[in-house]
């Protein structure tokens, strides 16, 4: 068929390349744990809270 053979390969690679760009440059911009602790997106006990945030 048609959609094999090298063209298909170089396709597929590119394509990969792009999805593996994609998610590591969304993965480097995602929030730390720290800023999650400081929107209260992840509970945490008060002491801890004022220990990590100084």
């Amino acid at each position: 068929p048609a959609t094999e053979g090298p063209a298909h390969d170089s396709q597929t690679k590119l394509k990969r390349a792009r999805l593996a760009d994609n998610l590591n440059e969304r993965i480097a911009l995602r929030p730390g744990p720290l800023e999650l602790v400081e929107k209260n997106i992840i509970p945490v006990d008060s002491t801890v809270k004022e220990a990590a945030l100084k």
